[in-house]
């Protein structure tokens, strides 16, 4: 939802701008794009909950599995957003097996 990427765009600026860019497509210190192809070469079509495990325990670099179950729901929402998802009417939820059901776009 609209809100979520509202909600991750500060914790996005705080600890993760620094690696990926202001913009998702890479930072100053060498974080991988979390758009545009090399992205969807690495996650397009595969489940959303492989992406959401890999943020929550990899993420931040330094202090991994340090957010909240819904702060990487958000930021997740904020990546899938730059990616081309509409965002839907329900929320991106902390939920591994319901995110299993659903994909990272791949055109």
């Amino acid at each position: 939802a609209a809100e979520q990427v509202d909600r991750a765009l500060p914790v996005y600026r705080r600890l993760c701008v620094e690696c990926h860019g202001e913009d998702l497509t890479g930072g100053l210190i060498g974080g991988p794009p979390l758009t545009g192809t090399m992205f969807r070469q690495k996650w397009g079509g595969k489940p959303l909950s492989g992406l959401y495990s890999f943020m929550s325990t990899q993420m931040p670099q330094g202090s991994p599995g340090t957010l909240s179950p819904q702060q990487y729901a958000d930021l997740l929402a904020l990546i899938l957003s730059r990616n081309g998802h509409e965002a839907g009417d329900e929320p991106i939820v902390p939920d591994l097996e319901l995110l299993g059901t659903l994909q990272v776009r791949h055109d």
